[in-house]
C-alpha cells in the first residue's frame, strides 16, 4: 500500500517539488462568505423603504376634517374659523387667513421687536368695527396693522413730519349754526384774519428753519402750543403738527389721504423740508345716510413737510406675506 503524503499542522498537503496545496474551504463557509454582502444590502433596502414610508405618512397624511390650518404645532379648527367668521361677517377662507396671520405676524413682530401703540390699536378697532365693536375686531385690527408694518419691507415708503397751521373754521359758507361771527360779512372777515395769522406764523417758522434758528421738532412744539391754532385752540380736533409714519403713507391716511399733500411729500429727498404750502379740507362733510351729497373743499391750513426716511422695499406685498407664513411653518388646508 502506497504511503499517503503527510499533512502539516495547517492541513495543507505537500506537493512534489516542495510547498503545499492551499487548504480546502468547506462549501458551507464558501456560501456564507459570498451571501453576506447580499444580506446586508437587503437589510439596508428594507430600512430605507421604512424611512421613506414614514416620511410620506408624515408629510402627506390627510389633515383631520375639522382642521382648517396649522402654524407650527398650533391648530386652527373649523369650529374656531366659523365662530370668528360669524362674529366679524367674514368668508371662511378670509377668516382662516386672519387667524393664521394673528399667530404668524405676532411671532414675526416679536422677532423683529415691532409693537403696536395702544392708540393705533384702538383707532383701527373703531375703523373696522364702527360703533358695535366685537371681540373679533381686536384681532382684525391687530392683523391689519401688522400686515401694514410687514408691507414696509415690500413697498417704497416715506416717514417724516408735518408742521400744520390751521385757519379754515370760517370757510364753510353754510355753517350748521348761524351766529354773529358766522354771518356772511363777519364770516369772510374772520376767515381772512385767521388765514393772515396762520400765514404769518408759518412764514416766520420757515425762515427760522432755513436759518437754523429753530429745529423742526421745536417748530412743531411752538405751533402746538399756539393759543389760536394749537392743540388747546378751536382746532384741537383738526389735523395737528406731528409725525407721519410708513403705515400712514402706505395706507394714505390722515393728511396723506390728500393727493396734493402726498405729491409734495414724494417730491422731497431724505432730510429735505418743503416750502410752506396750502392744504384743503372738506368744509361741509356729508352725512353717511346722504348718498347725493358731494364734498366741498376749501383752503384750510398751511403746511411744511419734512421727509426723514425713504424706505426701499422689494417684491409684492402678497408674496412677502406668503413667504412669512412659510417661514413660520403655516399651512392652510381650507380651500
Amino acid at each position: 500500500m502506497q504511503n499517503q503524503p503527510a499533512l502539516d499542522q495547517s492541513g495543507s498537503e505537500p506537493i512534489q517539488g516542495g510547498g503545499y496545496n492551499a487548504p480546502v474551504e468547506s462549501s458551507k463557509n464558501f456560501i456564507f462568505r459570498h451571501k453576506k454582502p447580499v444580506v446586508i444590502l437587503i437589510v439596508l433596502g428594507v430600512l430605507l423603504l421604512a424611512v421613506a414610508l414614514a416620511v410620506i405618512l408624515i408629510f402627506f397624511k390627510k389633515p383631520s376634517p375639522d382642521l382648517a390650518a396649522k402654524v407650527g404645532d398650533q391648530k386652527i379648527t373649523l369650529t374656531q374659523v366659523d365662530k370668528f367668521a360669524n362674529e366679524c361677517f367674514l368668508e371662511q377662507k378670509e377668516a382662516t387667513e386672519y387667524l393664521v396671520d394673528d399667530i404668524v405676524l405676532s411671532q414675526w413682530a416679536g422677532d423683529e421687536k415691532i409693537t403696536i401703540a395702544e392708540e393705533e390699536q384702538k383707532s383701527e378697532e373703531v375703523r373696522v368695527g364702527g360703533f358695535q365693536i366685537q371681540p373679533c375686531h381686536a384681532t382684525l385690527a391687530k392683523v391689519n396693522l401688522f400686515r401694514e408694518k410687514l408691507s414696509q419691507n415690500t413697498t417704497n415708503f416715506r416717514e417724516g413730519k408735518f408742521i400744520v397751521v390751521n385757519f379754515g373754521r370760517f370757510a364753510n359758507p353754510n355753517p350748521m349754526t348761524i351766529t354773529e361771527e358766522t354771518s356772511d360779512v363777519n364770516r369772510a372777515q374772520k376767515l381772512q384774519e385767521e388765514k393772515a395769522y396762520a400765514q404769518n406764523l408759518i412764514n416766520s417758522i420757515y425762515q427760522d428753519l432755513k436759518k437754523g434758528q429753530l429745529s423742526f421738532e421745536g417748530a412743531i412744539e411752538e405751533v402746538n402750543k399756539d393759543p389760536k391754532v394749537g392743540i388747546e385752540s378751536y382746532y384741537d380736533t383738526s389735523f395737528q403738527s406731528g409725525s407721519f409714519t410708513a403705515e400712514g403713507y402706505l395706507g394714505k391716511t390722515g393728511l396723506l389721504a390728500d393727493d396734493s399733500i402726498r405729491k409734495k411729500v414724494d417730491s422731497l429727498k431724505e432730510g429735505e423740508i418743503s416750502e410752506p404750502f396750502i392744504g384743503q379740507a372738506d368744509i361741509a362733510p356729508c352725512a353717511i345716510s346722504d348718498s347725493d351729497c358731494q364734498p366741498e373743499y376749501a383752503d384750510a391750513r398751511f403746511l411744511i413737510a419734512k421727509v426723514e426716511k425713504i424706505g426701499k422695499g422689494e417684491g409684492k406685498e402678497d408674496e412677502i406675506l406668503s413667504q412669512t407664513r412659510q417661514k413660520y411653518n403655516a399651512k392652510i388646508y381650507l380651500k
